[in-house]
Parts: structure tokens; sequence; C-alpha cells
């Protein structure tokens, strides 16, 4: 029997069934969100000043930065789910300030709950995410809080600041890179091993990172002067991403499965292959097969 068939087999009092089911639906959301906002109200009453609420922002006060949740859009949000506002899904953009002091031009971080759990009352969101900056030395050594890492290295730079001891931390933890503030570089150990990849932060006239890599016997060879602006536009979006290619390679480079923008551009590439022979013989090996191409190509309007 079909569902359409079983449905009009059905009383009526079964419609009348599924409209009670409904309606039990909807209070179950307002129940949960009546108990998430008891929770909110905990959270605030026992944050010991380090949530408060001003004209525009609910404001977090956090181990590394302050941060400001706009309430408009956020009371936009909650009052209907349904209607179009901001630019994220989800709770509205973050503004992320210095520790002590709000600036003008600030960073902002899409700071999430766990997409998965869609039952989640939109409350018991505010108040994870309201929490978790609170916390936010333990939110940034998540994978998943790659926007607030973006927007707190923005907003303080590599030189010492309060996020330096939690950012030396999760480079090692994550990658096994480590973060020397005295010689002011990242150094990323490359595949195969003895290569290390050295990012320094020290020339203020760079967008990113000068970029150079040195081999087992310590011989440095400069790769790129700055890693955007050298890099024909094909930089990556974050540093994880950046170091999280970089890990790989040179070995990467000679793997014809693996496409990426930062490692693609041609100067790179050659610039790597002074330093490391595989990859020059790899790049001959291409140039004489694009070149044969060009040959047989040749021939047949010869």
């Amino acid at each position: 029997m079909s569902r359409r068939e079983e449905e009009a087999d059905h009383p009526l009092d079964c419609t009348e069934e599924r409209v009670e089911r409904f309606l039990e639906g909807i209070q179950g959301i307002i129940d949960s969100n009546q108990k998430a906002l008891s929770f909110l109200k905990g959270a605030m009453s026992e944050s010991k000043g380090k949530v408060t609420v001003g004209l525009e922002h609910i404001i977090a006060s956090g181990n590394l930065a302050t941060y400001c949740i706009p309430i408009k859009p956020l009371m936009e949000k909650l009052t209907n789910p349904l209607a179009e506002s901001g630019d994220t899904m989800g709770m509205p953009l973050v503004a992320v300030h210095p520790k002590h002091h709000w600036v003008e031009s600030y960073q902002s971080a899409c700071v999430q709950t766990d997409e998965s759990f869609s039952e989640i009352p939109a409350l018991d969101s505010l108040t994870s995410l309201v929490l978790g900056l609170m916390n936010d030395e333990e939110v940034f050594m998540l994978d998943s809080s790659t926007t607030l890492r973006n927007a707190l290295i923005g907003t303080y730079g590599y030189s010492l600041s309060p996020i330096s001891e939690v950012l030396t931390s999760y480079l090692w933890n994550q990658f096994g890179a480590t973060f020397d503030s005295g010689k002011e570089e990242i150094r990323v150990p490359g595949e195969p091993s003895g290569f290390t990849w050295h990012l320094g932060y020290s020339n203020p006239q760079c967008l990113g990172f000068s970029l150079s890599l040195s081999d087992e016997s310590g011989t440095m060879t400069p790769i790129l002067r700055d890693t955007i602006e050298n890099n024909g536009g094909g930089k990556l979006n974050s540093l994880d991403d950046m170091i999280g290619v970089l890990v790989g390679c040179p070995d990467l480079l000679i793997d014809e499965d693996h496409w990426d923008p930062f490692t693609a551009d041609g100067e790179f590439r050659a610039r790597v292959a002074t330093a490391w022979p595989p990859l020059r013989s790899h790049l001959d090996r291409e140039s004489e097969e694009s070149f044969s191409g060009f040959e047989g190509l040749s021939s047949l309007f010869g």
C-alpha cells in the first residue's frame, strides 16, 4: 500500500494527532530555548565581569583578546531564523579587538558551534559561543578554529603578544613547526627528512613571509622574497594552509596527483629545484615532454 493510500485510510483524528505532534514539537523547541536561556543567564552572571552587554554588542573578554558580538543581527536571527540576516549562517561574525583596547579597523571571525548538532537550541549555540570566547586559548587550539586564529594573527602579527605562547604550542602540536620569536621566523620540517622551511616575518615590506629552504647540511636557499607578492597571486588562505602544504615539500612537488595554488607557481618550483636535484630532473623531463609534444603538433601542420 502506498503512503498516499495509507494516509487516505486514516480517520480524521489521525490528522489531528499529526497536528498535535507538530505543535508539541514546536513547544519542545520553546522549552529547550527556555532551559538554554537559564543556562545563558547563569554563564553571564558567573563570568565575573568577563561578559558584559554594551549599547550594541555583547562583549566577551578572553585571555587572548576582547570580542564583540553584534546584538542587532543576533536578535534578528533569534527572532526569525528563516529570514535572511547578515553574511553568515548561524551566529553573526565576531569582531576581534586587542586585549586591552578597541581598534577601528578590527579583524572578524566566524566562530560557530558544530553544525552537525542541528537540534541544539539557538540560545545554547550563543552560550557556547560566549563560553568559547572567554576560553579562547582552548578554542585557538582546535582544528576548526582557522578563522579565529587568522583574526588573532591579523590583530597582533607575529611579534611578542598575548597569542605568542598559544601560537607556539599550536604550530608545534599540529605541524611539528617551531615559532622562533628571537630569529623572527617559523621553521617547518619538510619532506624528505632533513629539509626545513624558514618563514621569515622580520621584513616590514613583506605582505606575507620571506621563504627559504635549508637542507641537512644547513645550506640555505632563498625561495621567495614574499609569499604573497612573489607567488603569482597563488597564495593560500591561511598560515594553516601554507604550513600544511610545506610539511610535505619538496616531495609533493614531484607528486603528479598533488596540486595547490602555492606550490604550482613556476617561480617557486624553479627556485626549489636549485636546492633539490630530484625536482630539477622532474622539471627537465616535463620540459622535454612538452617540447616533444610541440614538435609532434608542428609536424601535423608542416
